[in-house]
């Protein structure tokens, strides 16, 4: 029994990590599809459908947001994130077991997200006075 159960945890982590990546997808096109079944059916009554309504679909369309130095910020402020709370576990680990490997797996893994959110950060204080197009 022990070994059915050691064979299904990961299992399950892939699993889980599956349906955390796919169900935003599906609520996104469900979301999509029905307001395209809105518009249609107000196109269908011989009502036309408000510019703003048209120039939201659009934007959702490709499920990102307009490029913005407020969009930069967020996304280095979401990654620096990621980096102190590996860091963070880091230090735990060590604080717990400072015989175990952990903490330099952790440290070299902190340093990714850490690099991708200050190349972010740069990238708003760069563009950050410019004007809008």
């Amino acid at each position: 029994m022990a070994t059915i159960i050691g064979e299904l945890v990961p299992l399950a982590a892939f699993i889980f990590l599956g349906a955390i990546i796919l169900v935003p997808f599906y609520l996104r096109h469900q979301e999509r599809m029905k307001m395209q079944d809105i518009v249609r059916s107000s196109v269908e009554q011989g009502h036309s459908a408000p510019t703003e309504l048209i120039q939201a679909l659009q934007l959702r369309g490709n499920g990102r947001l307009p490029a913005s130095p407020e969009r930069d910020l967020r996304r280095g402020i979401f990654w620096l994130a990621w980096a102190v709370a590996c860091l963070a576990a880091a230090g735990l680990t060590y604080y717990y077991d400072p015989t175990d490997d952990g903490p330099g797996v952790l440290l070299a893994l902190a340093a990714f997200p850490g690099f991708i959110g200050l190349a972010y950060l740069i990238v708003w204080f760069a563009g950050r006075n410019r004007p809008q197009a």
